[in-house]
Formats: structure tokens, C-alpha cells, sequence
């Protein structure tokens, strides 16, 4: 029994913040706004996807997962923030938007910023359609962004990981209204966030085993029991290893290897 739930604590532990954030880490020496858009939008894509990926999967915790979404921002902020600080100043190159700074790390923070010669290429889509994928905005303008399903609202990964899970909106990047700030793009797309599978199998089996309709988890997530403990249970427990049919040697089984998931998914600093 120790040996099977180990077995899924490593697993669900294999994917570290270099992996979730390696896409983003390699972007180096931009020497044109256009050029530094082409690397950083792919790189952003690929690393929310892995994020993403890896809290559905449960091959990383959500403190992990929360870390590197911080991180990816970091990223593209400093890659892009570097063109208008170059000495001598890049021509036709500003940053008169908000910086990480002013805009801190809370959810859906509320700012207004409009693309021109003031917020130029990097400006204008790290802060209108970028940096809303990860900590979600308030207040976006609808004449700016229509594409938007709630208007003025969007939801980022922060929120949907704290949340459990739900679907991230990925905003469509747009060029900037003037195109003489550059013309380039990307649809929207729509993420997945599911809760792990396996502390949720681990979840409904305790709940049946304690005669409870439903536990919740540590991130608000409610999951009801499955069923009878003879199918769910021993379905579960099979796939971890654990063989015996005995309720008594059941509980004590899966409340160890429960215990051990949670602790490891919300118990690292």
C-alpha cells in the first residue's frame, strides 16, 4: 500500500516550473517589436497550454502550477518591457502603459489602454490581450476587444486554477487599430481545466467509504461519492495497487494514499 501511494504522489509531482515555463525562459535579444511579437506569442501559447495541461493531468500541484502562470508573465513583461528601455531608444517605440508593477497580481485588475504612438506594438498586446490570459481583466473595452463573450470581463489561468478548473478564454490577439504599429495576429482559443482525475477517484472513494454523498476538496472542488463501495472502490484501489476487499483495510488504504495527494498537492510552500 506505501509503495502504490507513492507511486502517485511521484507522478503527480513529475512536472517542475522549468517545464511548465521553458518556452517563455528562451526568449532573448528582440531587436524589432514585429520580431519580438512573432517569438512571443508561440511561446506564451505553448507554456498556458502545458500549465494547463499539467493541473487536468495532475502532473504538477496547484502551487506549481500557480507559480509558473506568475513566471510566464514575468517573462513576456521583461522580453517586451526591454524594447522601450533600449539605449539608444528603439525608433517609434513607447511604453506609456502600465507596468507589472502598477498593475500588481490580483485577479482581473481594471486598467484602460488604448494603442497608438504612445502604447506601441508590445505595449498595447502584452497588456490587451496577453497578460489577460493569465490574471484575467476587468473593464477591457468592448469596442476594442467584440470578441469578447462577457464583456468587460475575462477570467485568467490564476482564477481558473484556484477555482478547480473551467475554461480559460485565450483572447484573440489583434494588431493594433493604427496598423502602422504592426500587423500581426492570433484567434482566440478556449483551454480545458479539469480537476486532477486521481484526487478526485481518491476523493469520491472516501466519500463512499464514510457513507457521505460528496467531499470537498481543499480548492473548493465538491465531487460525489461514485456509487457503491464495491465498484468505485475497488475499481480505484485496483488501478493503485491495493487488492483487498475488506472495508476496514478499504478506508485505512485510501484515507493513506488520499492523505498523502493532498499533502502533497496543497501542503508545499
Amino acid at each position: 500500500m506505501a509503495a502504490a501511494g507513492t507511486g502517485v504522489v511521484t507522478a503527480l509531482l513529475k512536472v517542475g516550473l522549468t517545464d511548465l515555463t521553458q518556452h517563455t525562459a528562451r526568449l532573448k535579444n528582440a531587436t524589432a517589436e514585429n520580431a519580438a511579437l512573432d517569438a512571443v506569442i508561440p511561446a506564451f501559447d505553448a507554456d498556458l497550454k502545458a500549465i494547463a495541461t499539467a493541473f487536468s493531468a495532475g502532473t504538477a500541484d496547484v502551487a506549481t502550477c500557480l507559480a509558473a502562470c506568475s513566471v510566464v508573465d514575468q517573462n513576456i513583461f521583461a522580453y517586451l518591457f526591454a524594447l522601450a528601455q533600449k539605449k539608444p531608444p528603439m525608433p517609434g517605440v513607447s511604453w506609456n502603459g502600465p507596468t507589472t508593477a502598477a498593475l500588481g497580481l490580483g485577479n482581473r485588475p481594471s486598467y484602460t489602454i488604448t494603442c497608438n504612438k504612445l502604447c506601441t506594438a508590445s505595449c498595447c498586446v502584452y497588456l490587451n490581450d496577453l497578460r489577460p490570459a493569465i490574471y484575467g481583466r476587468g473593464g477591457l473595452s468592448t469596442s476594442y476587444a467584440p470578441w469578447q463573450s462577457a464583456p468587460g470581463v475575462v477570467m485568467g489561468l490564476i482564477e481558473l486554477i484556484q477555482k478547480g478548473g473551467g475554461v480559460l478564454k485565450v483572447i484573440t490577439v489583434a494588431p493594433p487599430p493604427n496598423k502602422a504599429y504592426g500587423n500581426y495576429s492570433r484567434v482566440g482559443y478556449n483551454l480545458m481545466l479539469t480537476p486532477p482525475p486521481v484526487q478526485a477517484a481518491l476523493a469520491s472513494t472516501v466519500a463512499e467509504l464514510a457513507g457521505g454523498g460528496a467531499i470537498t476538496l481543499p480548492n473548493g472542488t465538491v465531487i460525489p461519492a461514485a456509487g457503491g463501495v464495491t465498484g468505485a472502490t475497488t475499481g480505484v484501489l485496483s488501478s493503485l495497487g491495493v487488492k483487498s476487499a475488506n472495508p476496514t483495510v478499504l478506508l485505512l488504504a485510501v484515507g493513506l494514499v488520499f492523505g498523502a495527494v493532498l499533502l502533497a498537492l496543497f501542503g508545499r510552500k
